[in-house]
């Protein structure tokens, strides 16, 4: 079985989920550890969240890539509901990231310049969603269920009436040393085929008409059977 990553995209009213395929062989992602465990609810905090996003978003139009990922960084590793005013606070130094720390002019970052807006203000239609006949399974690190994505990851699986599958590792749980992470890519993976195989729990509760599956959530990862 080939693995690829897959990120939902969008659904719109009752219509199959539109995936975006990723390589994984060239997949990156930072290693935020907790050793707290899995809360059972995330407090809301939209706007808090929303405004940190909107504000990185903002700083790189001002003030380039480096400071811009600082508070990245810094957004997507705190643990946590996001504080109301959370945004107001002191700018993180770039170099402490290794980033750079003058602006180069450039503002073609995906990342920086566009998603970090766009992923994290779209409301998932959740009514389409659970009337979807794909099997959806949500899934979370073992140990970044307390981070931004973790959070989310489990608030979403709430939505939809399932329980996440927790993935082992946190959200680069996919990734090797060898490339730079710290996760556990055959652990992964066995989890992995646990849930495309059904064997594994969440989306049990999501109707599956047509047999195929998409996974989605806070190890970045996601993958589908097709």
């Amino acid at each position: 079985m080939n693995v690829i990553l897959l990120r939902i995209e969008q659904v719109r009213e009752k219509r199959p989920i539109s995936l975006v395929v990723l390589d994984i062989r060239n997949g990156s992602g930072h290693s935020w550890r907790t050793n707290r465990r899995r809360p059972r609810n995330c407090p809301s905090n939209r706007e808090a969240a929303l405004a940190a996003s909107a504000d990185a978003h903002e700083t790189y139009l001002r003030r380039g890539f480096g400071p811009a990922l600082a508070k990245f960084i810094v957004l997507v590793s705190y643990e946590g509901p996001i504080p109301a005013g959370y945004a107001d606070q002191p700018a993180p130094d770039p170099a402490a990231f290794g980033l750079p720390t003058e602006d180069d002019g450039s503002r073609n970052d995906p990342l920086a310049g566009q998603n970090i807006v766009s992923s994290t203000h779209y409301r998932h239609d959740f009514d389409a969603l659970r009337a979807a006949s794909t099997r959806i399974v949500i899934g979370v690190g073992a140990t970044s269920s307390t981070i931004l994505a973790g959070r989310a990851a489990i608030a979403v699986a709430g939505r939809l009436g399932t329980s996440p599958v927790v993935f082992p590792g946190g959200h680069d749980g996919f990734l090797g040393a060898e490339h730079g992470g710290s996760g556990d890519p055959d652990a992964f993976a066995a989890t992995l085929r646990d849930v495309l195989a059904g064997s594994a729990g969440g989306g049990s509760l999501v109707t599956s008409r047509s047999g195929t599956s998409a996974i989605a959530g806070d190890p970045g990862v996601i993958a589908s059977d097709r």
